[in-house]
């Protein structure tokens, strides 16, 4: 199944739980698509949160994920970690399961591990929000909004958000900003 096919049956799904009068929307850029080998995993909030970047996304719904050899459309909970709840589901189904992030979660935790005195494994990491941004991952740690990590080939770099955009992170760190 390809990317665009993908992303129309997701929209469908988004269409099928819309509230009225709050407008849903799957974001826009590839850079919010997750490929893990047997599915396409979408993130979605609220229109007005697109838009605006005000109103908050709405609750108790993860990404809608779109199995590619059926079309099979769901929503990933909100209560445990998306990472464990695609390995479930394609555990079960005898699907073969690609982390998209484990080398950058595995050079992460690495520099962690080298910075201070506990040692960090990329199972630590499983509960941390990443998302691929060009050849960089991003990574940011629950709890903690205000300190985010950009790993690249040999390269971490990490920043805070309330100084700098993402962009202008990855021009700091040697990307593209």
């Amino acid at each position: 199944m390809r990317l665009t096919d993908a992303r129309a049956a997701a929209a469908t799904f988004l269409e099928s739980i819309e509230p009225p009068g709050e407008p849903l929307r799957l974001a826009t850029d590839d850079e919010h698509v997750a490929d893990v080998g047997w599915a396409w995993v979408f993130a979605w909030s609220t229109a007005q949160w697109f838009d605006t970047g005000e109103g908050h996304p709405p609750l108790g719904g993860g990404p809608i994920v779109v199995v590619k050899s059926t079309r099979d459309t769901w929503m990933l909970g909100s209560a445990t970690p998306y990472e464990e709840q695609l390995k479930v589901y394609a555990a079960e189904r005898g699907l073969e399961h690609t982390d998209p992030g484990a080398e950058a979660a595995t050079e992460l935790a690495a520099w962690l591990t080298a910075q201070g005195p506990v040692t960090v494994t990329p199972a630590d990491l499983a509960t941390w929000r990443r998302r691929d941004v060009g050849d960089w991952w991003l990574f940011e740690m629950p709890g903690i909004t205000d300190t985010m990590f950009l790993v690249g080939e040999a390269v971490v770099y990490e920043f805070h958000p309330s100084r700098m955009s993402v962009d202008e992170a990855l021009a700091a760190a040697g990307g593209t900003g």
